[in-house]
């Protein structure tokens, strides 16, 4: 009995083929516009993991001779997004604008890093994501209220909870909103990843002659790997999504990113292994188009299994329920006031305070 591929595992390897043509600085690497692509499976992938335009733009860049009735759909899926961008450029520059005026600096992470970092950039963002000094973040929420900016919702928690970042507000057009992050991670300020920090090393790019700050490469691949393995929990979970091995694909394209301080900053902050994983997953599905460093090979068990589970998501399906126990631990340890929470039942909410006390009582103390 022959076993054929699902057609979900097959999209994710012709999506993997584009990013390595597209990527890889070896000619033998090439996507080629095979006829075989099947693009509807590919189109539903990127869409659902927010990198459609960018896809679209990987192929379109490889020069691809077969993609016949394709091409003109690639073409438009990728300028609907560069337009979308260049608008949210406009909503970036002016909003940068403002702060500078009111004497907040502040740097463009995520999304918007990589506005101001590539030309006609087509990588999807849902919001613009700045990172301002926490003793900025009242000033930098009333400078943007003041120029017609309005939260999307009134939300006090936020602040109850020592959120990462202030409640949404939308740009005076209503188009966007922007979030005033004041740390990289939900409950992590360390010295190597704190705002001040990350100011002081940033570089500079331009949107139409504009400068604007972004994170160093090497501060923006930290910033990925603890959104993709704390934020949206692909450590306990085991996963890696496409968009993610896009923005470090993106990222390290300039060879800007220092390999050793990165390894520092993930051992000072307790998640070297975590990095590893993400690492050596991200070369075992993009080689040759990707390297991890050396010491990424003590990820090699958690990236075994993520590059399973990558092309067969009914791999982790069974541990998810474990998996999402174990990480909402890790957010209440963190950060205690976080266990109000916490989408568990109350029952089991008590069992996990209970089981955590000790702990939970010894970061309240510290951070007294």
């Amino acid at each position: 009995m022959v076993l054929t591929e699902s057609e979900s595992a097959r999209a994710k390897r012709f999506a993997l083929d584009i990013l390595k043509s597209a990527y890889a600085e070896s000619s033998a690497v090439s996507f080629g516009g095979s006829p075989d692509a099947p693009w509807p499976a590919i189109f539903r992938l990127a869409s659902a993991e927010s990198c459609l335009a960018a896809l679209c733009d990987c192929v379109l860049s490889t020069r691809a001779g077969q993609l016949g009735d394709v091409e003109p759909l690639l073409t438009l899926f990728r300028d609907k997004g560069r337009e979308r961008n260049s608008k949210i450029a406009e909503i970036l520059k002016q909003s940068l604008v403002h702060l500078n005026s009111g004497g907040v600096e502040a740097v463009a992470i995520k999304g918007a890093s990589f506005l101001a970092m590539a030309d006609a950039c087509s990588r999807s963002m849902a919001d613009i994501d700045l990172l301002i000094r926490p003793i900025d973040a009242d000033e930098a929420s009333e400078i943007l209220e003041r120029e017609g900016y309005k939260l999307a919702q009134q939300a006090d928690w936020y602040k109850r909870l020592n959120h990462h970042h202030a409640p949404p507000i939308f740009d005076p057009s209503g188009a966007i909103t922007v979030e005033l992050h004041t740390r990289l991670a939900p409950d992590l300020d360390k010295y190597r990843i704190s705002a001040d920090a990350i100011l002081a090393g940033a570089q500079i790019g331009f949107l139409d002659g504009s400068r604007v700050s972004v994170p160093s490469d090497t501060d923006r691949v930290v910033h990925l790997i603890l959104h993709s393995m704390i934020a949206d929990r692909g450590y306990w979970q085991t996963t890696m999504r496409l968009r993610d091995l896009m923005d470090l694909l993106e990222i390290q394209k300039a060879g800007r990113v220092d390999w050793r301080a990165l390894q520092a900053t993930f051992a000072e902050i307790g998640y070297l292994s975590r990095a590893a994983g993400f690492l050596l997953t991200a070369e075992l599905l993009l080689s040759p188009a990707f390297r991890a460093p050396d010491w990424a090979v003590s990820g090699r068990r958690w990236a075994d299994r993520a590059v399973r589970g990558f092309f067969d998501p009914d791999f982790s399906r069974g541990r998810r329920a474990a998996a999402q126990l174990l990480a909402d631990i890790e957010v209440i340890v963190q950060n205690p006031r976080r266990l109000r929470i916490v989408l568990l039942p109350e029952r089991l909410k008590r069992f996990v305070a209970a089981r955590c006390l000790s702990i939970v009582n010894g970061k309240t103390a510290s951070a007294d």
